[in-house]
């Protein structure tokens, strides 16, 4: 469902709850919400903490680093990018 290529925050946590119809279940938004957030791979971060909070009420282990493990792997850019105009 997801168009990005590579991982995103939104896959990942709704990976981590279990699905899109387990992270609506959890959360308390509808469906619509979650896929919402799957195509744009962001959750606003003011929902963050309804998110963990809910996980934990659940019994999923998580925590404020699932928040950015989509970042794993990312390269700084370079110093001195190479012109290619």
């Amino acid at each position: 469902m997801s168009p990005h290529p590579f991982p995103t925050l939104a896959r990942h946590i709704v990976d981590r709850l279990g699905g899109r119809s387990e992270a609506a279940r959890l959360t308390g938004y509808p469906l619509t919400k979650i896929d919402s957030w799957l195509r744009s791979g962001f959750i606003p971060c003011r929902l963050h903490s309804l998110i963990l909070e809910s996980a934990w009420a659940a019994g999923i282990t998580m925590n404020e680093l699932d928040f950015v493990a989509h970042l794993r792997g990312i390269t700084p850019p370079s110093a001195a990018p190479e012109r290619t105009a």
